[in-house]
C-alpha cells in the first residue's frame, strides 16, 4: 500500500510480506504469519505502531526528526537503529528497544524470528 491516509491503517497476511510506504496515519497495526514488515512513515500523527510476524524482519523508516519508544520481544534476531541518538532500553543487560526523543511514537514488536530495524526514512 502506497501514499495511505487514515486515523488507523491494518494490514494482515497469513504468508507473505507487508508494505506500507508514504503514509501518514495516528496507528499501523501490521500482522504476517510469515513474512516481512516493512513501513515508511515520515509525517508527524504517527502515535502508534504494532508489528507481528512469525518470522521476518521489521523494518521501519521513520522521519530524520521521529520521536519513538520501540520495545520487540524476539525469539532471534537483533534489534538495530540507525538512529544514533537513541538510546537502548536495557532489560538484564539485554537490547530490548531504543527510545529517542520524547517517545511519541509507542512501538511494539513481536517476531519469532528476524531482526528489528528502525532507520531514518529516505523520503
Amino acid at each position: 500500500m502506497r501514499d495511505a491516509s487514515a486515523a488507523r491503517i491494518q494490514l494482515d497476511t497469513g504468508s507473505g510480506n507487508v508494505r506500507l510506504e508514504t503514509s501518514e496515519a495516528d496507528e499501523v497495526v501490521a500482522d504476517t504469519g510469515s513474512g516481512s514488515v516493512e513501513l515508511e512513515a515520515s509525517g508527524k500523527r504517527l502515535t502508534r505502531v504494532k508489528a507481528d510476524t512469525g518470522s521476518g524482519d521489521v523494518r521501519l523508516r521513520l522521519g530524520p526528526d521521529a520521536s519513538f519508544e520501540a520495545t520487540a520481544d524476539m525469539g532471534s534476531g537483533d534489534i538495530i537503529s540507525r538512529y544514533p541518538d537513541a538510546v537502548p532500553i536495557l532489560r538484564k543487560r539485554e537490547v530490548v528497544g531504543y527510545r529517542r526523543g520524547t517517545a511519541q511514537t509507542r512501538i511494539t514488536v513481536d517476531a519469532g524470528s528476524g531482526n528489528l530495524i528502525l532507520e531514518p526514512g529516505t523520503r
